[in-house]
């Protein structure tokens, strides 16, 4: 577990990492709970500490068929820029500090994180390459996981992945910089170009041609 996390860039836009934030455990300050006087406590169903099993692997292929030097944004949490169906398919992609609610079931508390980003985020696509992500079909949503599940003293927030469909065909939507990888090392704010295609949830892998 990386304890220095960092903002993500957003899927299609500007974002950079350039402080450090906190992470607000409380949804609603100003709610008192259920009942006379505040204080009452919701009942969990059964199942709601459950968490979504991974699908089978499902590869998304970008590749650069075009003749200028190209990456993707993967932000400093690994998330790719990509969009399926309208959710990201990373906890990056909802959660400011990249946090997955499994890592929060296991243990870790997600009270903040640095936003200190580099040019590492970044995956070079040059004429004729391509960069491979492999997606294990969750589509994630923001949560706040209650101590109930977690054993935290308060709730954490943190990247739901929800199990996709097993079929159908959904459309989906790939950010790619208009810009290298810069030798220096230099992180380059990026103005991502979406790319939409049409994804088959029934397929294992596919090939998305940008240029």
């Amino acid at each position: 577990m990386n304890a220095f996390r960092c903002l993500p860039l957003a899927l299609l836009g500007l974002a950079a990492c350039p402080s450090t934030v906190g992470v607000d455990t409380d949804p609603d300050p100003n709610d008192e709970g259920e009942g006379e006087g505040g204080g009452g406590a919701a009942t969990l169903p059964a199942d709601a500490c459950a968490l979504p099993a991974d699908g089978a692997t499902l590869t998304i292929t970008v590749r650069n068929t075009g003749d200028r030097d190209l990456s993707l944004d993967f932000g400093c949490f690994d998330t790719p820029p990509i969009e399926v169906d309208g959710q990201g398919i990373a906890p990056g992609a909802v959660d400011i500090c990249g946090i997955d609610c499994r890592e929060v079931w296991d243990g870790y508390e997600n009270l903040g994180c640095s936003t200190t980003c580099g040019a590492n985020a970044f995956r070079a696509l040059p004429p004729g390459g391509e960069v491979a992500v492999r997606w294990d079909r969750r589509l994630f949503v923001a949560h706040l996981a209650p101590p109930e599940c977690t054993g935290h003293a308060e709730p954490n927030r943190c990247g739901f992945g929800e199990a996709a469909p097993a079929t159908g065909t959904v459309a989906a939507v790939v950010g790619v910089c208009p810009h290298g990888v810069d030798r220096d090392g230099a992180y380059i704010p990026c103005a991502a170009e979406p790319v939409p295609f049409t994804l088959d949830l029934a397929d294992e892998a596919m090939v998305v041609d940008v240029e």
